[in-house]
């Protein structure tokens, strides 16, 4: 089982969780956090992990704690709330630059919709030289040719009609390489 293992290449599998605390004081790492699942803010601890997946096995190759450290006071509502002085999306950055570092083997790179951003595809493919599987939101802007894009012809992902279960190549806005696209049925 161990040698086959180590000769699959894998993919690594990138997400957020919050484990709920709701009677616990807050501190820096147990404090509120909004949680997409139930659509509003939760009292827990916040982590982001990297789980390598290959030959039917996942084992967990990373993880780090979102701090909240820094006080800030909100525009909206003027109340003072914590913030973590870096982003989820550099600790997404940072978590994948180890496990290559750490020479895992990998060829793909799986999250869900929130790592989503330019910057993460570019680093994905430029700096690791690795792909990824990700949902867009529908509100990207995408050219569905290189022409289009040079003239800089968006459109939103929203207003395309596209066959399900077929790929189409397009090139989002803020990256640099064309991009499958693939509605799912």
């Amino acid at each position: 089982m161990c040698d086959k293992f180590s000769k699959t290449m894998g993919v690594i599998i990138m997400d957020d969780s919050i484990a709920e605390k709701p009677y616990t004081d807050e501190n820096d790492i147990i404090c509120w956090h909004y949680d997409h699942s139930q659509d509003r803010s939760v009292k827990g601890i916040n982590f982001v992990t990297s789980w390598y997946h290959a030959g039917g096995y996942s084992l967990p190759v990373g993880f780090s704690i979102v701090a909240k450290t820094e006080y800030y006071v909100d525009q909206k509502d003027g109340k003072q709330k914590r913030r973590s002085p870096i982003t989820k999306n550099q600790i997404y950055r940072e978590l994948l630059t180890a496990t290559k570092r750490n020479q895992i083997p990998f060829r793909y790179v799986l999250s869900d919709v929130w790592y989503s951003a330019a910057e993460n595809m570019m680093f994905i493919k430029h700096d690791l030289d690795k792909d990824f599987i990700m949902p867009l939101k529908a509100n990207r802007k995408v050219a569905l040719s290189e022409p289009a894009k040079r003239a800089g012809r968006w459109v939103r992902l929203d207003q395309l009609t596209l066959q399900a279960n077929t790929c189409v190549e397009i090139y989002l806005e803020s990256v640099d390489f064309p991009l499958l696209l693939l509605k799912q049925g």
